[in-house]
């Protein structure tokens, strides 16, 4: 099924600020991220976006409208937030330009990376996500379980090329390897756990090499 009005003839500024009550010229930058910006998105795909405006006087938000689930959040509490290395803002800086659609702030000249931050705190996401899916799994949600399990590996996949680029270069690398989990048929916790545990401890290593 297409996307329905206002998002089938694309997505704009206009748009998005009219979703969300936002003035366009609030809007400093704009990301789209999750599955438009991992390159696995499909008919009955939404926007994730990332959306930084100029006054946000409220902790930052996620809010939902339509087919759009936007992160909402000042320059300031992106600057602080990505200084503690958070995967989603990270993967913001370093998007594809087709990704972009509104930067007038570069916060990647802004960005220092630190190894060992990045490592702490892929790591802690990683660990949180673990026990998010093993619940989800133990209560017969095991795709739900999966989804984030595809996400945790993503996570730790783009750690490693972080540390190896110093940036996230290539979105696709890893591609085959999260498909064939995303593509895998299992029914508990245990069948899950045991095909992707394994390559979680495997990818963690390889990160903790790299920032000796």
């Amino acid at each position: 099924m297409a996307a329905k009005y206002p998002y089938e003839k694309g997505l704009s500024i206009e748009k998005i600020s009219k979703s969300f009550k936002l003035s366009p010229s609030d809007i400093l930058n704009v990301y789209v991220v999750g599955s438009h910006l991992w390159g696995t998105v499909h008919k009955d795909s939404d926007w994730d976006l990332v959306i930084v405006v100029k006054v946000w006087s409220v902790k930052p938000a996620d809010m939902h409208s339509g087919l759009l689930d936007a992160h909402i959040l000042s320059k300031e509490q992106f600057v602080e937030t990505l200084a503690l290395h958070n995967f989603r803002l990270i993967a913001c800086i370093y998007a594809p330009v087709h990704c972009k659609l509104k930067e007038t702030i570069k916060f990647e000249k802004m960005f220092k990376l630190d190894k060992i931050k990045l490592r702490d705190s892929f790591f802690q996401e990683n660990e949180r996500d673990n026990r998010i899916a093993e619940k989800h799994a133990n209560k017969g949600r095991v795709d739900a379980a999966k989804t984030i399990c595809v996400h945790t590996l993503r996570l730790l996949m783009f750690g490693e090329q972080i540390c190896l680029e110093g940036g996230i270069v290539d979105y696709q690398r890893g591609r085959d390897e999260l498909d064939e989990l995303k593509y895998t048929y299992f029914t508990s916790w245990d069948e899950l756990s045991s095909f992707v545990l394994p390559k979680i401890k495997d990818c963690k290593e390889r990160i903790l090499a790299l920032c000796i």
